[in-house]
């Protein structure tokens, strides 16, 4: 158990992957896990995906020309494209992650909103991933805890013991009581039920502001990936919006070449507080993508 799913995938890199080494990730991915490999000095580099998520043949190819030390996924409900992988795709990255001993880092933080998924890559092939997941972004924010399972619990131990008293010694004692008689008395469940309903609330708004533009999402997401036009300032649009209250984060933060990086935004939907703002919020953004 640990502070938070950020603090299981830090204690994750720096176990598996090292000070100052090779990370594989998809060429569209969290912006947030290249931060926290600064940290760390690793070089993160990214492979080709599709619309089923990392290309095993393209894994395959970086592992014997880059010599990574880790592969890292979110499988379900990737962030920002909202890509659920194929139970086929998750076994066939991990049957190339054993052919050169390369393990993936699963980030599942979004694994509990879609009401049908295949199971984690961390079930499928528990020898070889490591997996983290928390409540922050589907149950209780406010709770700060996470969780990480190692492949086996030597790993565990050593990659606890890299930060015995260094930074924390145990996750929060009163937020793992209140996460402990959730997950007892089903007030976890219900949580997530309604969470899973606003959020197809929410889906069904969008779907209606936004039609007609080229958008990439889940029905229990709370991502869209909208594409631009190409001939569509993105810097300028993002400060129109930003004018009239709309704050949203520019596309190129997710690719990990920006090279690579195509006109596309990511919209949350969950940020507003009410359906309301939601709406209000989706109408400025499609009456100025379209001005």
């Amino acid at each position: 158990m640990t502070n938070g799913t950020q603090s299981a995938l830090f204690l994750a890199l720096r176990s598996v992957v090292g000070i100052g080494d090779h990370l594989l990730t998809e060429d569209i991915s969290y912006y947030g896990l290249r931060r926290l490999a600064a940290l760390l000095g690793i070089t993160v580099s990214g492979i080709a995906m599709d619309a089923d998520g990392a290309l095993p043949d393209a894994f395959d190819e970086a592992c014997r020309d880059r010599r990574p030390r880790a592969l890292f996924l979110q499988p379900t409900l990737h962030n920002p494209t909202s890509i659920v992988m194929s139970r086929t795709r998750r076994l066939e990255l991990a049957d190339v992650a054993r052919k050169y001993g390369v393990p993936i880092i699963e980030d599942d933080v979004y694994g509990s909103l879609p009401s049908i998924a295949p199971e984690p890559i961390a079930s499928l092939a528990p020898d070889i991933c490591w997996f983290a997941t928390g409540p922050a972004k589907c149950m209780g924010p406010g709770l700060r805890l996470g969780y990480l399972v190692a492949p086996f619990s030597a790993d565990a131990g050593k990659a606890a013991a890299a930060f015995d008293t260094i930074s924390t010694w145990h996750a929060n004692p009163l937020s793992a009581a209140i996460m402990s008689r959730w997950v007892m008395d089903g007030t976890l469940v219900g949580i997530r039920d309604a969470v899973r309903a606003e959020i197809v609330a929410r889906q069904a708004i969008a779907r209606g502001c936004l039609s007609g533009f080229p958008l990439a999402t889940h029905p229990e997401s709370v991502f869209l990936w909208m594409e631009l036009a190409a001939t569509t300032n993105q810097d300028r649009l993002l400060q129109q919006l930003a004018d009239v209250g709309v704050i949203l984060r520019p596309g190129h933060m997710f690719f990990v070449d920006p090279h690579k990086s195509h006109n596309s935004i990511r919209i949350v939907i969950g940020s507003p507080d009410t359906q309301d703002e939601l709406f209000t919020a989706l109408t400025r953004l499609a009456k100025t993508v379209r001005s």
